[in-house]
């Protein structure tokens, strides 16, 4: 027996089938010693009204300076002003090189208590040849006139220098916040605490259909 709902069967044969969603290209911004990526609603093919849910996706993120966090502002009312009030957590894992250790700690100096200021989406950002970070940040209804933006990101990377002896690190990096607004959002941007992206990409998705 089938069990469907809005004509979509959700079990069929006593398997649980669920709707997919798909991951949709809106734009891709390519940094050249860039010092932001912005994507801003209406500029560029971004629409940040026509989905439940965007993904950004960072791919081989190189910074111009060492040791330099990536984080991100969001405006609201298209004024370019980039003062929406986040409330966030961050955390860290990190593993040496060497094997010689590891750990997970919380972050508290990355948090952030309805505060204007940017958000860390990734510490450590290191400019040695063989380093990059890449990840991905997740946002919730962005365009809703009623309720906070809540959204979340996941990056990993390596700073093979820094450390010494032991090699360097591999780092990974959890944030999860909202935007305390019921304004929509209307641009989102992204860059380091010091200097420029040297290199890497930076996708958005959004997230629908079936």
């Amino acid at each position: 027996m089938a069990v469907i709902s809005n004509a979509t069967s959700i079990i069929d044969n006593g398997a649980i089938t669920a709707p997919k969603g798909t991951l949709n290209l809106i734009a891709t911004l390519t940094a050249n010693n860039s010092s932001t990526l912005a994507f801003v609603n209406g500029s560029g093919g971004v629409d940040l009204t026509a989905y439940d849910e965007f993904v950004f996706k960072f791919l081989s993120i190189h910074p111009v300076n060492d040791n330099t966090s990536f984080g991100m502002d969001i405006d609201t009312g298209a004024n370019g002003s980039y003062d929406a009030s986040k409330h966030t957590t961050f955390e860290r894992t990190y593993k040496e090189a060497n094997g010689s250790g590891k750990g997970f700690e919380p972050t508290v100096g990355f948090d952030l208590t309805n505060s204007l200021n940017r958000q860390v989406v990734y510490n450590y950002g290191a400019n040695e040849d063989l380093d990059t970070f890449g990840g991905e940040m997740h946002i919730f209804n962005p365009s809703s006139t009623t309720y906070a933006k809540n959204f979340y990101s996941i990056c990993t990377g390596t700073d093979s220098q820094n450390g010494g002896a032991n090699g360097g690190y591999n780092h990974t990096h959890y944030m999860s916040g909202y935007a305390n607004t019921t304004t929509a959002i209307s641009a989102i941007r992204f860059y380091f605490s010091s200097g420029n992206i040297q290199t890497g990409l930076i996708k958005l998705y959004g997230l629908g259909g079936s």
